[in-house]
């Protein structure tokens, strides 16, 4: 997607990972089944770079000077056109979103924790605010503002310089999807209702569609002359600004991540067989290019010269699109970015939430929060949006832990359990360990019985 709009699918939109056997089956079923015929892959891999874990989104400048990916890791990397790594910095709870200002200005990140947090190049904190719910989406308009953000919890902020909102709208479901273009006036978002929305600056109704599934990505050109969505059921559709629809397709395989070129001359769309589609505005595929696990997140430059895509198989991956004549590329913009920029006004806003502290025995367990994975214990959440939200505590060989737990701003919740080895349960009903006592005591009398009769 491009950076000024960009949002990819993440766990609790729909499809997770799935099995090797079931990836196999999708993968078999893009060669024979893809939209534009055998999904044959004609794109050239420039270079790849390997994060700690699976990509979970991503975005690039327009000039492809600067490229922002966040993993499962809880790492934000910054990397240049070459793929040197520039910065690598952690986020405090797991990220689902980033953006990029299209000069590289500001980077806004949304995580679980229901915030979206807005840093300088250098990774310095330039404001948070806390929304409710994890922010699956995020855009960042020209300059760093204004900042669109779209969360869990059915709510659309666009947000200023500062962090305030400018307006915050109640959504018919979650965002799942939210993007914005370069001047900062025209806002989209898409729902897990069916709903694609475009909106004003001041928050009016531009025009709205009703799509045959769930929004699971969206993306505009910085002109917002070209708007590609992408839903659950498979399908995708390209809007012009004014909500025509230029031309619409399915795929054979889940598609999870769409990109636009700034200008809007390209789309990009990857899907969950690991493969990324280059199209023309209208429509014409253009070039399939691979990678090794579901594609998370995907981008273009100007003109589609570079395709950019972070999937699961822990990478960055960056293929040579439209070749265009040769140019100096431009200087990475964050590189020049003083933390002095950040004036005092610009402080964190204050959290009005509360910490989850979550702790077993044995520790090391994995904790998901609302079916997405937060760490493993011992865990401390701090900063986490008011609500009520689900807790569940899994480690191999014991039975999972599920904990329902209420967050109040300015206190901490704790969980603390003690996990129950799994056990087996027979036919009789009574654990393995059980039964099997039993049956050894049964073996005994009998034979003792039949020493009794000789």
């Amino acid at each position: 997607m491009h950076p000024t709009g960009k949002a990819s699918m993440r766990p609790g939109t729909g499809m997770r990972r799935l099995s090797p056997l079931l990836l196999f089956l999708f993968m078999a079923s893009t060669v024979l089944f893809s939209p534009a015929g055998a999904a044959e892959v004609s794109g050239r891999l420039l270079w790849s770079y390997p994060a700690d874990n699976d990509v979970v989104d991503l975005a690039v400048t327009p000039e492809g000077g600067l490229i922002v990916a966040a993993d499962q890791s809880n790492n934000l990397l910054l990397l240049d056109r070459s793929g040197t790594l520039i910065r690598k910095f952690p986020t405090q709870i797991r990220p689902l979103s980033v953006a990029v200002s299209p000069g590289g200005e500001r980077i806004a990140v949304g995580t679980l924790d229901g915030k979206v947090t807005v840093l300088t190049g250098q990774g310095e904190v330039v404001w948070a605010y806390g929304m409710g719910g994890g922010i699956k989406s995020v855009g960042v308009a020209a300059g760093g503002t204004p900042v669109v953000a779209g969360s869990q919890n059915y709510r659309l902020s666009l947000l200023d310089k500062d962090g305030n909102p400018l307006w915050t709208k109640a959504m018919d479901g979650e965002v799942s999807a939210a993007g914005i273009t370069a001047d900062g006036d025209t806002i989209a978002a898409g729902t897990s209702q069916y709903r694609l929305s475009l909106y004003s600056r001041q928050g009016e109704v531009l025009w709205s569609d009703s799509l045959d599934g769930s929004v699971v990505d969206l993306a505009l050109s910085e002109d917002g002359s070209t708007i590609a969505v992408v839903t659950n059921r498979y399908g995708m559709v390209a809007y012009d600004r004014q909500g025509s629809v230029l031309w619409d397709t399915t795929f054979p395989v889940p598609p999870l991540s769409v990109g636009v070129s700034p200008e809007g001359s390209y789309l990009v769309v990857g899907t969950i067989d690991g493969k990324v589609t280059l199209f023309s505005r209208d429509g014409t595929q253009l070039h399939v290019f691979a990678t090794g696990g579901q594609v998370n997140g995907v981008d273009l430059t100007i003109g589609a010269e570079r395709v950019v895509a972070g999937s699961a198989d822990n990478r960055v991956h960056v293929f040579e699109g439209i070749p265009a004549s040769p140019r100096t590329p431009t200087p990475t913009p964050t590189v020049t970015v003083t933390p002095t920029e950040v004036s005092p006004s610009e402080t964190p806003t204050p959290s009005s939430g509360g910490t989850l502290t979550v702790t077993s025995d044995p520790a090391g367990a994995q904790v998901t929060l609302d079916g997405i994975l937060a760490g493993v214990t011992p865990l401390t959440i701090s900063d986490l949006s008011r609500g009520s939200y689900t807790v569940a505590i899994s480690a191999g060989g014991y039975d999972t832990a599920i904990r329902g737990v209420t967050i109040s701003a300015g206190e901490t919740t704790v969980v603390a359990v003690e996990l129950l080895p799994v056990t087996m349960t027979t036919q009789t009903g009574l654990p393995f360990p059980a039964a099997a006592l039993i049956g050894i005591l049964a073996a005994g009398l009998a034979l003792r019985w039949r020493h009794g009769l000789r």
